[in-house]
């Protein structure tokens, strides 16, 4: 099934890359949370800098996603790039501002 769909990862990609009618939809969007979907998609298809750039809209949209960055096994393999960890800094910080506070 996978192999069915990595076509469509690509396409999604290169959309988003080419300044195509997904990357508008993408733009206009309001929900916060579909931005980070969509950003785990674009980096499957190998699409880094993309995917981080809308992992950085949907934190500036107050969906912080840390937990998921820290637990996701797709981030796995960039754990260690710097690019992924700034945005991950990003993520806690939007998460921090929003706990509540203890004691």
């Amino acid at each position: 099934m996978s192999s069915q769909l990595a076509p469509g990862f690509c396409l999604l990609a290169q959309g988003a890359r080419f300044g195509g009618d997904l990357d508008y939809r993408i733009r206009s969007k309001r929900d916060a949370e579909s931005l980070y979907v969509f950003a785990k998609t674009l980096v499957f298809a190998g699409a880094m800098e993309e995917g981080y750039e809308l992992l950085l809209r949907a934190i500036e949209r107050n969906y912080c996603a840390a937990t998921g960055l820290e637990n996701e096994r797709i981030w796995d393999p960039r754990r260690e790039d710097a690019d992924f960890l700034e945005v991950l800094r990003l993520a806690r910080e939007c998460r921090d501002r929003f706990s509540l506070p203890t004691g």
